[in-house]
């Protein structure tokens, strides 16, 4: 375990060290009066060209800030622990929280003294920073984190010298950097190589949705109609009526993937990427092209480009929303539309890979009867549910209430219309199967469809809104994805480097910063409190972002 014991030489202040100390208000202190001094006396005296963390190399190091302004004058910045006793402050850390406040402080590094210090260290970040940098934003980073409750203290194994000198790089970073925006060119190729992922995996739960509709109105049938439809079944649809409802799911699904072979598939997956394609690859775009500056503010407020992928998530995902009930609905109407129950029976029969055997056992009228119904009444209320999302108006914006009013009116369509259409196939085929039996038990069908239909609407519901929600949630997880590697184009799938180097009048890229302080976060030792674990990088990461937060909310580019 690695303390941030080098911090601890406060034994021998040094009266070039003065303290910053601030109020709650922005522009209040001698922290703000020695900046304004400064100013007085010109831009140079201000603006800072380059910024360095260094380590001095010691068996515990210690870290900090180095400022190099256009002046020529270099000021140091570091966090102390405020007490002089060292077993004091090692009882704090073992503790509760601590109570003792950091000593937070600046120098100006005497000129001849300046190569020593450089020299005797380890440059582990070291930035070429835009002309815009100012003393000011480095002020502000401290500012921030003196009014914070948490990181105001000084704690040995997390708000030590390591966290205060990341969070000012960090702040002072994200003030001067502009984020730079996605070539949308890019972006939509990029897209466009994720279509086929994303067809596989929409069109994999639709095809179980429907599956699980089918099931679950069959399923009521039974419960509902129990003995009373034996009479007008034949031999084989009895053998199957009484399966138990596992082995009858498992034949509508065989059915189901036949019919898919029938060339549905294909023109079933043609029309899940048209639809992904259509509708989220140029929103990805519309949004890079036309941010309001409401989304600016949101983006701002993240410190971390990669937490940006939960704003862009929360953005897409609202866009998609208002599109993906009406595109689901339009694939499902022309994906499955387009063969009728005859030309399914002519398909089957003429299947080259099916035996006469198995032709003639399901292929009796009573069989071909319900094929057709299952077929022309599933194929109805796909459509019947389209047209009637199609006329729907005033939709909630609310996701809750969407699903709710989109799922009533699209399933209420959806049940009159299989119904009309399996009662048209019943009695297209009632000549040809000519039993008064099979027409007693339609008659018992009718009798209960509106209550089996009522009673597997929640289930049915579940399912939809279900599939919405999980085609919603993998859409806007592969798109902020798509944002994130274009935002992240030179750290993207790389470790990050152990040091960023300086390059003489090339501004160092803020992903290239946050990559090398995201490693140092995870690979120093100042985490090691007994169980360290993914939570305290998380714990840190976020005070750096309250402190980030704060930041931006006061910062004034004049005291």
């Amino acid at each position: 375990m690695l303390l941030d014991w080098a911090s601890i030489d406060i034994l021998e202040w040094k009266k070039e060290r003065k303290p910053m100390l601030f109020t709650e208000r922005w522009g209040e202190g001698p922290v703000f009066e020695w900046y304004q001094e400064l100013e007085r006396q010109g831009p140079k005296s201000v603006l800072v060209t380059r910024l360095r963390v260094l380590n001095d190399g010691g068996k515990v190091p210690h870290r900090f800030v180095v400022a190099s302004l256009q002046s020529g004058e270099v000021y140091r910045f570091d966090r102390r622990p405020l007490t002089k006793k060292p077993v004091t402050l090692i009882a704090e850390a073992l503790g509760p929280l601590s109570t003792r406040k950091a000593a937070d402080q600046y120098e100006l590094i005497e000129e001849e003294k300046v190569e020593d210090v450089i020299k005797s260290s380890i440059c582990e970040i070291d930035l070429k920073m835009p002309e815009n940098t100012s003393l000011l934003h480095i002020i502000s980073a401290c500012f921030s984190l003196s009014n914070d409750i948490k990181t105001v203290h000084y704690e040995l194994f997390k708000y030590n010298c390591y966290f205060f000198s990341w969070t000012v790089v960090m702040i002072v970073a994200r003030h001067t950097h502009e984020l730079p925006l996605p070539s949308t060119v890019v972006l939509a190729k990029r897209f466009d190589s994720k279509l086929d992922y994303l067809v596989g995996y929409i069109m994999d739960r639709i095809l179980r949705a429907l599956l699980q509709f089918v099931t679950e109105t069959v399923s009521s049938f039974r419960a509902e109609t129990k003995r009373k439809l034996d009479i007008g079944m034949g031999k084989r649809e009895l053998m199957v009526w009484r399966l138990p409802i596992g082995a009858v799911n498992w034949a509508l699904g065989l059915f189901l993937r036949f019919r898919f072979q029938l060339g549905l598939e294909k023109t079933f997956k043609n029309k899940v990427k048209e639809m992904v394609k259509s509708h989220v690859g140029p929103m990805l775009v519309q949004i890079f092209e036309s941010q309001s500056n409401a989304t600016r503010d949101q983006v701002k407020q993240r410190l971390w480009i990669n937490d940006l992928s939960e704003e862009f998530r929360t953005i897409v995902e609202r866009t998609v929303l208002k599109v993906l009930w009406s595109a689901i609905l339009d694939t499902l109407a022309e994906g499955y539309n387009g063969i009728n129950g005859e030309q399914l029976i002519a398909h089957f029969k003429n299947h080259p890979k099916f035996r006469y055997r198995l032709k003639y056992r399901l292929s009796g009228k009573n069989v071909i009867q319900f094929t057709q119904i299952w077929n022309d009444a599933l194929n109805a209320a796909l459509l019947a549910a389209r047209d009637r999302f199609r006329v729907l108006e005033n939709i909630p914006n609310d996701p809750k209430e969407m699903h709710e009013m989109v799922f009533n009116e699209v399933f209420d369509a959806g049940c009159l219309a299989a119904r009309n259409a399996a009662e048209a196939v019943v009695n297209k085929t009632r000549g040809d199967i000519n039993n008064p039996m099979r027409d007693q038990m339609w008659e018992e069908v009718w009798k209960v469809w509106d209550t089996v239909w009522s009673s597997s609407r929640e289930k049915c519901r579940e399912v939809a809104v279900n599939v919405i929600e999980e085609g919603i949630k993998e859409i806007t997880r592969v798109a902020a994805l798509v944002i994130m590697e274009e935002y992240n184009s030179h750290a993207q799938d790389k470790e990050a480097p152990k040091k960023t180097t300086y390059v003489e009048n090339q501004v160092t890229p803020l992903d290239k910063i946050q990559a090398s302080i995201n490693y140092y976060i995870n690979s120093a030792p100042i985490l090691m409190k007994r169980n360290s674990s993914s939570t305290d990088v998380t714990g840190i990461q976020a005070a750096m972002t309250r402190a980030w937060n704060h930041s931006l909310d006061t910062f004034v580019d004049k005291t």
